[in-house]
């Protein structure tokens, strides 16, 4: 019983590497882009067809490892920097000025970390992140003028 055993995990064995020997790869300088991905819009004509789409905020529902490690994130530096950041502190802020005029310094900083924190919001669907990230986004919004331009002046 013990050899016939071997001889059939033997034989097993010998079948799947048979297999993989009519296994063809072949290794492409680059992503296809054509046809144009019809579930998410991408570059218009006259612009190339991208071959990779960003998927929208929330098309992905992490969960494993990953979930564990944005909760992680949402718990620590990023989820916290408007609470340890001198520039992402609302007061005299230009970014929440419905002309853009105050403090200029933190005119950068805020929107590269708001964009982060705000998806972080949306992926865990965590309330307090969003709230917050929307305290910053809907006057940023608000804010912008006739010529369409929105956020802090460059004045």
């Amino acid at each position: 019983m013990k050899n016939w055993s071997l001889w059939a995990a033997f034989l097993v064995l010998l079948g799947a590497v048979g297999h993989a020997a009519d296994t063809t790869l072949t290794v492409l300088p680059r992503p296809p882009a054509a046809p144009a991905n019809p579930h998410y819009p991408g570059n218009r004509e006259p612009l190339l067809a991208s071959p990779l789409v960003k998927l929208p905020v929330g098309a992905v529902k992490p969960r494993g490892w990953l979930r564990k490690q944005l909760e992680r994130m949402a718990d620590g530096f990023i989820g916290h920097l408007d609470e340890l950041s001198e520039f992402l502190r609302p007061e005299g802020n230009a970014w929440l000025d419905p002309n853009g005029d105050g403090d200029k310094s933190s005119w950068e900083e805020l929107p590269y970390w708001l964009k982060g924190f705000g998806d972080l919001g949306y992926l865990l669907d965590d309330p307090r992140i969003i709230k917050e990230a929307r305290r910053w986004i809907e006057p940023a919004f608000a804010s912008q003028r006739e010529d369409g331009y929105f956020g802090s002046s460059s004045k």
